[in-house]
Parts: structure tokens; sequence; C-alpha cells
């Protein structure tokens, strides 16, 4: 899309949008994640566990989902 914009003013407002919003969400994110493992901690050893094992279930099973998409497997 950048390469689509009609000026050289455009594209670059457009990376930079882009690349801010990029940031923005990704901090977002890893804000929320922090928050609830802390929030978790604070409970107890034993939920921190159960969230970080839950992450890290749920992180496999999006790779493999992804592995399978674009080896074209799911389609």
């Amino acid at each position: 899309l950048v390469a689509a914009a009609p000026t050289r003013g455009a594209q670059v407002a457009y990376f930079v949008a882009f690349g801010l919003g990029t940031v923005l969400g990704m901090l977002t994110v890893s804000l929320t994640l922090a928050s609830a493992i802390r929030l978790a901690t604070a409970r107890g050893a034993r939920w921190a566990s159960w969230l970080h094992l839950g992450s890290a279930g749920a992180s496999i099973v999006v790779g493999l989902l992804l592995a399978m998409r674009t080896s074209g497997i799911l389609d």
C-alpha cells in the first residue's frame, strides 16, 4: 500500500502511521499479558503455573495451525 500512495510524503506518512500502530498494538498486548501474569502470581504460584502452561499451549496450537495452513494442509 505504501507504493500506491500518490506522493512521497503520503508514503512516508503511511509508513510512520503503520509503524506506530504496530508498536502501540504490541505494547498493549504485552502490558495486558504482563498484568494477567502479575495478577495470577499475586493469587498464588498455582495460578501462575496454569497461566504459563495455558499460554504455552495456545502458542503451540496457533503455531501448528499456521504451519498447516501455509503448507496447504488446511486449505
